[in-house]
C-alpha cells in the first residue's frame, strides 16, 4: 500500500503540483497569454481542488474506495493535460485546469494519506512519511523530465510520454493494489492493539459532525499553520520555473526544482523516522522555522546558487 501510495504520489505531485510552473512558462511562450493571466487560471486549479477534497472526495473514498475515485482521478488528470496542448483561448486554458484539479484533488496528500492511514497505528508516521516521499520524487523525476523533454522535442509530446506512463504504470496498479483493508490485516507492530479497536461497537463511536470539527481548536491549530506554510509554498513553486528561467536556463531551472525536490526527501526520511518519537508539533514547528529562514534569505539575495540552496533547505521542511 506505501508503495502504490508512493506511485500515486510520484505522478499526481509531478504533474499536478510542480507541473503548473512548467505549463506557465510553455503556454506563456506558446500563445504570448501575461504571467498575470495564466497565475489566475493556476491559482483557480489549486483552489478548486482543495474544495473538492474538503467537500466531497473524502467522502467519495469512503462510499465507493479507492480503486474508483482513483480511477476517476486519473483519467480526468489525463484529460486535463492532453487538453492543455490543444489549447487556442484563455478559458479553454481554464476548462483544462479544471479536468486537472480532479485528478489533483483525489492524488494530493490528503488523498495520500486516506489511502495509507487506514493500514497503520504505531508506524503509521513513518508510513505516511515514506509514502509522500514520492512527492518529492515527482519533482525530482517528472519536472526535470518534462524540462528537458520540453526543450528537446515540444510541449505536446513532452506531455503525451509523461500522460502515457502514468497510465501505464498507475492504472495496473490502482486496479490490483487498491482495495479495503480485511479484518485480520494490520501492520505487525499494532497486532496488540487492533482487536480492542476492532471491537468497538458503532453505538460507542462518536458521530461524525464536520460542522463542529471545523471549529475546534485542534482542527484549526492544525491546518491553518499548514494553509500559510504550503499558500507560501505553492506561490513560488508555481512561479519558480518562470523565477529562475532568466538567469540559469530552462534546464537548469528543471533541475533546480528538482534539486529542492531531492532535499525535501532526504527531511522526510529523516523525520519519518523520529516523528512517531517525539511531540509533533515540536516537528512541524521546527520545520516551519526552516522554511522561514529559507524564504527570508530568498528575499535578499540574487545569487543563482544561493537561490538553489536556500529552496533546498527552506522548502524541503514541509513539501
Amino acid at each position: 500500500m506505501v508503495a502504490a501510495a508512493f506511485l500515486v504520489a510520484l505522478f499526481g505531485f509531478g504533474l499536478g503540483f510542480y507541473g503548473p510552473g512548467i505549463y506557465l512558462v510553455a503556454l506563456k511562450a506558446r500563445h504570448g497569454w501575461s504571467i498575470e493571466e495564466l497565475s489566475s487560471v493556476i491559482t483557480a486549479y489549486y483552489v478548486l481542488g482543495a474544495s473538492l477534497l474538503f467537500f466531497g472526495v473524502g467522502s467519495l473514498f469512503e462510499r465507493y474506495g479507492a480503486r474508483k475515485v482513483l480511477t476517476v482521478g486519473i483519467v480526468a488528470m489525463s484529460m486535463g493535460l492532453i487538453l492543455l496542448t490543444r489549447v487556442a483561448r484563455l478559458w479553454q486554458v481554464y476548462a483544462a485546469f479544471t479536468l486537472m484539479s480532479v485528478g489533483w484533488a483525489t492524488m494530493s496528500g490528503a488523498a495520500i494519506n486516506i489511502l495509507v492511514a487506514p493500514w497503520f497505528e504505531r508506524r503509521r508516521g513513518l508510513a505516511v512519511s515514506w509514502a509522500l516521499n514520492g512527492a518529492s520524487a515527482g519533482g525530482v523525476i517528472i519536472a526535470p523530465a518534462l524540462t528537458f523533454l520540453t526543450a528537446r522535442s515540444g510541449f505536446e509530446l513532452a506531455l503525451g510520454a509523461l500522460v502515457g506512463s502514468m497510465v501505464v504504470i498507475l492504472m495496473p496498479v490502482v486496479i490490483l493494489l487498491l482495495r479495503p483493508r480485511r479484518a485480520d490485516e494490520c501492520d505487525p507492530p499494532d497486532l496488540d492493539i487492533t482487536e480492542p479497536r476492532a471491537s468497538l461497537s458503532s453505538a460507542e463511536a462518536e458521530p461524525f459532525h464536520l460542522a463542529s470539527i471545523l471549529l475546534t481548536g485542534r482542527f484549526i491549530s492544525i491546518s491553518l499553520p499548514f494553509a500559510i506554510g504550503l499558500t507560501a509554498q505553492v506561490g513560488f513553486f508555481t512561479h519558480q520555473m518562470a523565477f529562475l528561467l532568466p538567469t540559469i536556463g530552462a534546464v537548469a531551472a528543471g533541475w533546480a526544482i528538482s534539486l529542492t525536490t531531492f532535499a525535501a526527501v532526504v527531511e522526510r526520511i529523516i523525520v519519518g523516522f523520529v516523528v512517531d518519537q517525539f511531540d509533533r508539533r515540536i516537528i512541524s514547528g521546527l520545520n516551519f522555522i526552516v522554511q522561514m529562514v529559507g524564504m527570508a534569505v530568498l528575499a535578499i539575495t540574487t545569487t543563482p546558487m544561493l537561490l538553489t540552496d536556500v529552496r533546498c533547505s527552506g522548502l524541503a521542511a514541509v513539501i
